[in-house]
């Protein structure tokens, strides 16, 4: 009687094993769709992009590197790269169900426009937040002298 109790609770064990394996595989699956409709490969080949252009705009020097730069990042931080890791990211983050609803969204037009503009008004928006640091530059350095002084006291 005992060993019959064994064997079902073992059999129970497998089959639940598979369902949950069978789970985590439609749900890496469902992040997989969501991030193959986003263009994920491509979005990060043109912020890889952006990062070379930002980083030489802002440093001299490194100007005529641009290309050493450009093979560097697109080496280290590219889809296939990253991939395991997005994935992981994306089902902790959302449920199966959840990741669907984001492919359905992504697949329509105003998805599609979505994932179009929004890596510009990011862009934007950053820029904007940058100016307005730039612009008011010499209250943080007069608080941070201001420091320096109490400091010295």
């Amino acid at each position: 009687m005992n060993h019959k109790l064994i064997i079902s609770a073992f059999s129970l064990f497998l089959t639940f094993g598979t369902f949950v394996q069978a789970d985590e595989k439609s749900h890496k699956k469902a992040a997989i769709d969501l991030l193959d409709t986003m263009g994920i490969a491509q979005m990060i080949e043109d912020s890889n992009e952006r990062m070379v252009t930002m980083q030489v705009a802002r440093n001299a020097k490194i100007q005529g590197y641009e290309d050493i730069l450009q093979n560097f990042y697109n080496k280290y931080s590219n889809w296939d790269v990253v991939k395991e890791e997005v994935l992981k990211m994306y089902t902790e983050t959302f449920t199966e169900k959840e990741l669907k609803e984001l492919t359905a969204f992504y697949k329509s037009p105003t998805g599609q426009k979505a994932l179009s503009e929004m890596p510009p008004l990011m862009v934007k928006t950053i820029a904007l937040g940058q100016k307005n640091i730039e612009k008011h530059l010499p209250e943080l350095q007069a608080e941070i002298e201001k420091r320096r002084a109490e400091k010295k006291k």
